[in-house]
């Protein structure tokens, strides 16, 4: 992983949740000591687990946020 997941916390906590929109450049092998084949689920997993966001926050990083930016969500 090019960042450490608990540094997801650190930055909602400095800017807020949202301001931060999720991105990925999958299908990179992400844990390639671990996997021999790409596995986003893995990844996600991990985040969800070990970046201590609560549920709003979760779901304004994954999703929310990209909904804004695309004109999904109007408030």
């Amino acid at each position: 992983m090019v960042y450490k997941t608990r540094s997801i916390r650190s930055t909602v906590d400095i800017v807020g949740p949202e301001k931060i929109l999720f991105g990925s450049d999958f299908p990179l092998l992400i844990y390639p000591h671990r996997y021999r084949e790409k596995d986003f689920q893995t990844f996600i997993t991990n985040i969800k687990e070990n970046a201590n966001l609560n549920e709003e926050e979760w779901s304004k990083v994954m999703r929310i946020n990209a909904e804004k930016i695309l004109n999904l969500r109007y408030n």
